[in-house]
């Protein structure tokens, strides 16, 4: 009943007071402030978490193919794959086949299957905002596959750090050195 007043008030004088239309204008102008305020830190976390899991994906995917015994260049790599992350370009890393079993990356080509040909399988570059800040080699021999961390087994975890551009803001992922698990926090 207190409703149909109220509406019958508001057909009779035609509108709303200044009044009203300043209230509604400044709870939507609070509003936007709230949503710009947190746009920016929202976004640089959101490409962050795509940096990680792309990342994440190439680690797994490293170690899949060393699982899986795969062949680089019609052999199989005695060392089995892995990634090389250089702290000399932050935003990159390489994924490359083991073939001399040394556990790491030996750069631009070395003597494989009795031809030279580069360890390289793929270069991959990250956001230009993001940087990797921790230089590690990691690599996956098979046929378990055993967890190799910059040149060495039996190393219990190893962290990487993703920080976006100098803000602080940063997203680690795990890699365990004795199961081969990777997680990202």
């Amino acid at each position: 009943m207190f409703i149909n007043i109220i509406l019958k008030n508001k057909i009779q004088n035609g509108g709303f007071t200044i009044m009203e239309a300043m209230v509604t204008v400044a709870i939507i102008a609070i509003m936007s402030a709230v949503y710009l305020t947190n746009y920016r830190p929202t976004n640089q976390k959101i490409i962050l978490d795509q940096a990680a899991s792309g990342l994440v994906a190439d680690l797994r995917y490293a170690q899949n193919m060393a699982m899986n015994v795969k062949k680089f260049n019609d052999e199989i790599p005695q060392g089995g794959y892995g990634v090389k992350i250089n702290n000399t370009s932050p935003g990159t890393y390489t994924i490359y086949a083991d073939c001399d079993n040394d556990h790491e990356f030996d750069g631009v080509s070395l003597v494989c299957a009795g031809n030279t040909i580069a360890e390289k399988v793929s270069d991959r570059t990250l956001d230009s905002k993001i940087r990797i800040t921790t230089a590690l080699d990691i690599s996956f021999q098979p046929p378990n596959p055993v967890v190799w961390i910059d040149g060495s087994t039996g190393v219990a975890s190893s962290i990487i750090t993703l920080e976006y551009g100098t803000t602080g803001v940063t997203k680690t992922i795990t890699i365990n050195g004795y199961t081969g698990q990777i997680s990202a926090d």
